[in-house]
């Protein structure tokens, strides 16, 4: 096959990366304190399903010939449960969530723009604001003012865009057991049972990320069986995609950049030239056309406080490299946009200089664990902000709750068997040379997303962007004949 040896090459790196995140996790975390057995427990509780789900496939393969009806049959189970969870879980918000949904909701019933302030440091949460002010106004016309269960919409329907797409791109490459099995480990993900009922930016970007990849495969699939022209269309469709998903969180371009590089691995120059003006065009016409609507809502005079993309670069250097209240007051206190930008790359070249390489080392080792650490993805944050009901689904997912060690334990052992899985497929991918191809494309998405944790600000949230790509890996793993589905 083309390029073995830098897939193997990259296999390896992915699994000592991944290794080392799994064995630091559980025996030298520093940043969170997890009892190991607990946790242990969950994990083997977890791999049990997954082993008894591929058992049950395994022993009885005609369960296959049916893998669409037992998924759509699932997932309206699943749904039943998010649903009841998310209006259970109600809260009025807070922190980021809370400033973006009262700003949409303030609009629509005041005509008032009262977090002006909050989108001009932050403009990167206009895309969730301006997509939660078009629901809330549909709702207002219909005389519904109950504007949570919109937002609890949109987030089930990102739920099923992102659950649908994990469960297809594992159909189109590993097959249909591969497949059934990326649901189940994407259902026993506990924190999406709570992260349902925040409509931020974390779940309203999460349904646009495993579309991505699945364009790219039928890009690849087209451009082989009928030509560059049907390529390239799947390719527009893989751009347009991230193009409007990274709108709402930036992200989403880490998977089409991942699917770009596997595609560049297997295209000639002539396709992938075509493919770069699409992708150039296609994402610049619609980041501008989103920009002049941004523009509209925020004057000239505001866009100046936005904070520049060096302030996260230069928050992600200190302390354990999650947020700083500290690089927040030094960015505020600066007005103009250049001085700003000066003085968070000058802080950046302080912090880099002041750590020798083993220092710097340890440091990165601390950074990526306060990202990878832990699983329970922050959720209980924003739970506590307010909460309408007092529910067994908030003693459950707050910090506070009686029973919120089962969801710590539970979201942990998920994680852990994550990374587990993680670390074993790329074994997989280095011994079975029929799997690096399919394998690759997610592995490289999931590498992509820790290289950019490691040099923006850390954080157990920013994981669920990986979500999508570590069930279909989960699957891989725990799927001993999966292979490539022949046509």
């Amino acid at each position: 096959m083309k390029h073995k040896v830098l897939w193997n090459i990259f296999y390896g790196g992915f699994g000592l990366i991944f290794l080392n995140l799994f064995l630091r996790t559980l025996f030298l975390n520093y940043c969170y304190d997890y009892p190991l057995i607990p946790v242990l427990g969950c994990v083997v509780c977890l791999a049990g399903v997954l082993l008894a789900a591929n058992f049950i496939l395994e022993k009885f393969p005609v369960l296959l010939q049916y893998s669409n009806r037992i998924f759509f049959g699932g997932l309206a189970v699943q749904f039943m449960v998010l649903l009841w969870m998310g209006t259970h879980l109600e809260t009025v918000g807070n922190n980021d969530f809370g400033s973006v949904y009262h700003s949409a909701e303030t609009w629509v019933l005041e005509q008032r723009f009262p977090e002006i302030g909050y989108f001009a440091i932050y403009p990167n949460n206009m895309g969730a604001f301006l997509l939660l002010k078009d629901v809330f106004q549909v709702m207002h016309w219909m005389g519904w003012r109950h504007f949570f269960l919109g937002g609890l919409a949109l987030n089930l329907i990102s739920i099923f865009c992102a659950i649908t797409g994990v469960y297809f791109l594992a159909k189109k490459l590993l097959g249909d057991k591969a497949a059934l099995l990326s649901f189940v480990a994407f259902g026993s993900w506990c924190p999406l049972y709570f992260w349902v009922a925040v409509f931020y930016t974390d779940m309203l970007s999460l349904g646009y990320i495993p579309w991505v990849l699945y364009f790219c495969v039928k890009a690849l699939e087209a451009s082989k069986k009928t030509g560059i022209f049907f390529g390239v269309g799947w390719w527009c469709a893989a751009c347009l995609t991230a193009a409007i998903g990274s709108c709402i969180k930036s992200v989403v371009w880490i998977p089409l950049i991942a699917g770009f590089v596997w595609l560049a691995l297997q295209l000639d120059k002539k396709q992938l030239a075509a493919m770069v003006l699409c992708a150039v065009v296609l994402c610049s016409g619609v980041n501008g056309i989103f920009q002049w609507r941004v523009n509209g809502w925020l004057p000239a005079e505001s866009r100046e406080k936005a904070f520049p993309a060096e302030h996260w670069i230069m928050m992600g250097l200190v302390g354990d490299g999650s947020y700083n209240h500290a690089d927040f007051l030094l960015s505020s206190s600066i007005d103009s946009p250049e001085e700003r930008r000066e003085v968070a790359r000058n802080e950046i070249a302080l912090r880099l200089k002041q750590r020798s390489p083993a220092a710097f080392w340890k440091f990165l080792q601390i950074k990526q664990l306060r990202s990878f650490g832990s699983g329970n993805a922050d959720v209980h944050h924003f739970l506590e902000a307010g909460p309408v009901h007092q529910s067994i689904a908030l003693q459950l997912g707050a910090s506070y709750g009686e029973y919120h060690y089962i969801y710590e334990y539970l979201s942990q052992g998920w994680l852990v068997l994550m990374l587990g899985s993680l670390s074993c497929i790329a074994a997989k991918g280095i011994v079975q040379e029929k799997l690096k191809i399919p394998l690759g494309l997610c592995c490289g998405a999931i590498l992509g997303l820790w290289m950019f944790l490691l040099i923006w600000e850390a954080g157990q949230r920013y994981l669920i962007a990986g979500i999508p790509m570590m069930a279909f890996v989960m699957a891989a793993a725990f799927g001993r004949k999966a292979k490539i589905t022949k046509k």
